[in-house]
């Protein structure tokens, strides 16, 4: 009865309805006529990778997301990383000698090029950390910008540097992130995270004499403050960190694993610690270790497996291949507790000079 006295009340809107009501009749019908017919998947579907693969919920045969591992692709196309923490071979109690050796492989570049058009694979983070990546480089700079806004937000919320463990957590968090976001796709790198965590070194012994470039503050008892543990964390395209004392990212990484186990193992397996020699004997070991990981890096680029198998990467043989090994050392006198040293375009026969001159 109330719908009756609204239509006698108001005939023009009772109009209005009735049209737009067969309006959108008509347009629901029009849309079904319209429609194809849904087409059936073909059996073999999954095993093509390419048809039907473009969400982040697909899987392959083997039960692996396939868009994790596009990323874990594009992250062994990039150049090999080899880093060595050398606390597996030189003694706790020797903090000054302690630290972790980072070689990165690259092509050369012509002297015009400035220096920091060569640092595209390691970013600068915080006074005591950095991230190295092999990959694209457009989700490695991405991935560093917000490793540096997540290192500002601890800096200015605690007062203090985060640990290392923070900051691979944090990497961690945003690759895992990316691989269940619609709309996203997982960044295509492999990193390791690399510093000094701000934990007193154990045997350190706070009131040394610290030579000065002043003649008033040479050989005074200067109180320091404890040095930090250098630290190692590896993280893949999916999210995974692993602590590491060893580890190789890039096209020659399985190679490189292979030597760097070598190395270990070579070393722990005699003694070479000698008490008369003391000082001397431990710098020529670190020399000797820091040669070998470079060479070891060196030599994984040249027939890597990854490179033979994917007929993709674009490799230029005309290129000379040089390498950037880095030292990351603990500093008590240097901003954040770390040291950092970098020898740049190393070549095969500098590098024993360049080893030497990192260790000083």
């Amino acid at each position: 009865v109330q719908s009756l006295r609204i239509a006698i009340m108001a005939p023009s809107n009772f109009i209005l309805f009735l049209t737009l009501l067969v309006a959108q009749s008509h347009l629901a019908r029009s849309a079904r006529s319209r429609r194809r017919p849904t087409a059936a998947r073909p059996a073999g579907s999954r095993e093509n990778p390419t048809e039907y693969d473009r969400t982040i919920t697909t899987f392959n045969s083997e039960g692996r997301l396939l868009q994790v591992e596009y990323g874990s692709i594009a992250a062994g196309r990039g150049d090999t990383v080899s880093c060595f923490d050398l606390d597996c071979l030189v003694p706790q109690s020797s903090c000054k000698l302690r630290g972790i050796v980072v070689c990165v492989v690259r092509e050369a570049k012509p002297k015009s090029v400035t220096w920091h058009q060569l640092t595209d694979k390691v970013h600068r983070i915080d006074h005591h950390a950095i991230l190295v990546t092999s990959g694209l480089t457009g989700d490695s700079a991405a991935l560093a910008d917000m490793l540096r806004a997540t290192c500002l937000n601890s800096r200015m919320m605690n007062g203090e540097h985060p640990t290392l463990k923070e900051i691979a957590e944090a990497v961690g968090s945003t690759q895992h992130q990316l691989t269940r976001t619609d709309g996203r796709r997982p960044f295509g790198v492999s990193a390791a995270v690399i510093g000094i965590d701000p934990i007193p070194c154990l045997g350190f012994d706070s009131n040394m004499n610290i030579a000065g470039d002043d003649d008033r503050t040479a050989n005074r008892s200067v109180k320091l403050p404890p040095p930090g543990v250098p630290t190692l964390y590896r993280s893949d395209p999916g999210g995974t960190v692993d602590r590491c004392d060893y580890c190789a990212i890039g096209r020659g990484a399985e190679k490189a694993m292979g030597a760097l186990e070598s190395i270990m193992k070579g070393y722990n397996s005699k003694d070479n610690t000698n008490e008369d020699e003391g000082l001397s004997t431990e710098r020529h070991i670190l020399a000797e270790v820091i040669a070998k990981v470079a060479t070891a890096a060196f030599n994984s680029e040249g027939d890597s497996p990854s490179a033979e198998e994917d007929n993709d990467v674009d490799i230029d043989d005309s290129m000379p291949r040089v390498l950037d090994i880095w030292f990351i050392s603990t500093g008590p006198k240097n901003r954040g507790g770390a040291r950092f040293r970098v020898a740049r375009s190393v070549n095969r026969e500098s590098m024993d000079e360049a080893s030497e001159k990192l260790i000083q």
